[in-house]
């Protein structure tokens, strides 16, 4: 997308590309920017920086209190029962023995099957694989209970990709003259 818009080519956007975009680019935000954020909106009224600590302890420390009266929560509500109140909940469907089996077993092979030969190219562009990485994404999308991890591995991958050279390296750089 950056390249057409350099190349001030004509790109199209869709709402799961968005989407993954959003979730790379939070996946970024680290948390001292966060607890900034917080101080600048008001939530804190500390002009220093919170400290982590104080927030990750049991009771979630002065400033847990100072969220508790801006946001007029049940005082009785500790840190630690907010933070953790949705890990229970389930987001996917439980997947049976069978589903599992099912999983890991290789498919049958068929007669044709056999006959053919793999032809994978020795060498892959970094268009083909930036195509790959899509179909994988698209897979692990619609796939009932992957973990959220695959999808930071996905983006590490793709920013893999896009840091190589956009030429293909010619064999003849590879013998001195």
């Amino acid at each position: 997308m950056v390249n057409d818009i350099d190349e001030g080519r004509s790109f199209s956007i869709n709402l799961l590309q968005t989407m993954r975009m959003c979730y790379k680019a939070w996946e970024n935000v680290e948390k001292n920017t966060i607890v900034n954020c917080f101080i600048k909106s008001g939530i804190s009224t500390k002009e220093k920086e919170i400290k982590y600590t104080h927030l990750e302890s049991d009771d979630g420390g002065s400033d847990w209190k100072l969220i508790v009266d801006h946001y007029k929560l049940e005082p009785e509500i500790k840190f630690h029962t907010f933070t953790e109140i949705d890990t229970k909940i389930h987001t996917t469907g439980v997947l049976s023995d069978q589903d599992f089996v099912d999983a890991v077993q290789p498919t049958p092979k068929s007669d044709s099957d056999e006959n053919e030969e793999d032809e994978y190219p020795l060498v892959v562009s970094t268009k083909e694989a930036k195509a790959s990485l899509d179909k994988l994404r698209v897979f692990i999308e619609k796939t009932e209970g992957a973990d959220e991890i695959f999808f930071k591995y996905l983006g590490e991958i793709e920013d893999f990709i896009l840091k190589q050279p956009k030429r293909q390296t010619l064999i003849s750089n590879y013998f001195s003259k």
